[in-house]
């Protein structure tokens, strides 16, 4: 009888490699399940309160109009109150809001116009300030935050408030779902997003409970939050979500991260545009909050995603440059494994679908993009966020420098 070959260094390596891969995709494909199936819907208050969305609208954004149809479509069992958040001299989506109250002459819709120059000649006002100018107009007992690219589901508000009617709650939000796949440079971001982020949300939780509030989608009680500052004060902050979410915390009142999913439509029509937000994604975090987590805070947002993201990566890089059968194979297996279980996630949980033309971009968000990523993290301070260059602080701050 012949002996079994040994495996080799190489091959080892490379198993090695595919099993943590493997292991770490079904784990947290297993989190994520877990997720939202046990954090059911809490049982609907008898009373529900009234609701005020507080939509900034900045120019540039696509499909305005459905977004907005999507909001005013939503099924509420008790008064919504829309403010829409446009600049001055916006007159173009001035006109998609105006067509929209038009058409829904029932619905409560205000739209407040946010005007005027910076010092850097811009006409266009910062997101927080719009907020800021739409606060007072809002009668409602629940603050909603809404970006203007989100189109939320029918029953999406009414999760989102039901869960923030839990004992302690002073705010829930939920998860984003990209759907722009029009281009290679919009779909390749949305497949990275969708990739990553819901896990990374997810199991960063589950680590050490919720850390900031994401925003884009996200409801307050209006009361404790103005009692906390409201929005008093972040006009310097990189991550205003998190600190709205830090004073939640020392107000006595914690936030959730609900099993809501709404749609998020961000176009990119050029590499340079995919590059610029790519690297502010990246790199606010790291300035904007990491330095006021705590060491376990931090260590569980590394261990979320981060620690293994460069596994297929370096995997790839074994399998291509040895050429061995073993490496190859295992090689295919971890890109097998990131495809079933994404389209898992897509199908059974998160009940979308990412078209087929596009899946060879998740081959890249899977191998290449990590790397990107990487280097992305040794940028300098300095990032490009709606048309402004600004340099970071290790303070969670922020300076407009052009």
């Amino acid at each position: 009888m012949s002996r079994k070959r040994k495996l080799g260094v190489v091959d080892r390596l490379a198993l090695g490699l595919a099993l943590l891969s493997m292991a770490d995709r079904v784990v947290k494909l297993g989190l994520v399940a877990d997720f939202f199936a046990r954090r059911r819907r809490p049982t609907e208050p008898t009373t529900w309160p009234t609701v005020t969305i507080l939509q900034p609208v900045t120019r540039g954004v696509a499909a305005l109009r459905a977004n907005l149809e999507a909001r005013v479509a939503m099924d509420y069992p008790a008064h919504v109150q829309h403010i829409l958040l446009c600049d001055a001299a916006d007159t173009k989506l001035q006109a998609v809001c105006a067509a929209t109250a038009a058409a829904h002459p029932d619905v409560d819709l205000r739209i407040v116009r946010v005007g005027g120059r910076d010092d850097y000649g811009a006409e266009t006002a910062p997101k927080l300030e719009k907020l800021q100018a739409g606060l007072p107009y809002a009668r409602g007992e629940v603050l909603c935050l809404m970006d203007d690219d989100v189109a939320p589901q029918c029953d999406g508000l009414r999760r989102l408030v039901s869960y923030l009617t839990e004992k302690g709650v002073g705010a829930s939000f939920g998860l984003a779902y990209y759907t722009n796949f029009e281009n290679v440079w919009s779909g390749l971001l949305s497949a990275y997003v969708n990739l990553y982020d819901v896990e990374y949300f997810v199991t960063w939780t589950d680590l050490c409970g919720p850390v900031r509030v994401v925003g884009q989608m996200a409801c307050y009680w209006r009361r404790p939050f103005l009692a906390a500052g409201g929005f008093d004060g972040l006009e310097t902050f990189l991550d205003d979500d998190f600190v709205l979410g830090q004073r939640l915390q020392e107000s006595g009142l914690r936030a959730v991260q609900a099993p809501v999913v709404y749609d998020v439509n961000d176009p990119v029509d050029s590499w340079s545009g995919y590059e610029k937000k790519f690297q502010r994604w990246i790199t606010l975090p790291r300035h904007g909050m990491e330095p006021f987590l705590t060491r376990w805070q931090r260590t569980a947002a590394f261990l979320a995603t981060p620690a293994t993201i460069l596994l297929p990566t370096a995997l790839s890089a074994v399998a291509l440059g040895s050429r061995r059968k073993i490496p190859l194979a295992a090689l295919a297996a971890t890109v097998g494994t990131f495809l079933a279980t994404n389209s898992i996630l897509h199908k059974r949980i998160l009940k979308r679908e990412m078209p087929r033309r596009r899946w060879p971009l998740l081959i890249c968000a899977v191998l290449f993009t990590p790397i990107h990523a990487a280097l992305t993290t040794l940028a300098g301070h300095e990032i490009e966020w709606r048309g402004q260059r600004i340099r970071l602080s290790r303070d969670g701050r922020f300076k407009r420098i052009a």
